[in-house]
């Protein structure tokens, strides 16, 4: 699916072109894309446990000759190694989607006479900072 200038203002959208993001910094990217995008990342991430959790309940026992469960040491270790990876993913995401919420509390909570004024106490901040290192007093 492609998009049009309708769908980007408009409802989400499930794939972009790939001609869309170039040239565009990060914080050109909607938000609402991007919220979307880590919640995908945790259905993934979700099926995958899923698919690890089958894959384990249906693994046959292997068993010695005297029918006692041989304990499969690759096995083990391959499985140990899928749930550190998808606990790494689980980490990262969850970060991931606090970082959003905490983003989006911040930008709802703010009006724009708000933005603005955060925006004129930054800039007069670090103009003040570069009158002070460059030995240029205030006027």
């Amino acid at each position: 699916m492609t998009t049009s200038e309708k769908s980007e203002s408009g409802a989400l959208v499930r794939a972009h072109s790939n001609k869309q993001f170039i040239g565009k910094r990060a914080e050109d990217i909607p938000p609402a894309w991007i919220d979307d995008m880590v919640n995908r990342l945790f259905h993934e991430l979700n099926r995958q446990i899923i698919r690890a959790e089958r894959a384990s309940i249906n693994a046959p026992e292997k068993r010695d000759h005297n029918n006692k469960v041989v304990d499969d040491v690759d096995d083990r270790e391959k499985s140990a190694r899928v749930l550190a990876r998808l606990q790494t993913q689980l980490d990262r995401l969850t970060r991931l989607e606090t970082e959003r919420a905490a983003l989006r509390a911040t930008k709802e909570s703010r009006t724009p006479a708000e933005t603005r004024a955060a925006i004129h106490v930054t800039i007069m901040a670090a103009l003040s900072a570069a009158r002070t290192r460059d030995g240029v007093g205030e006027p």
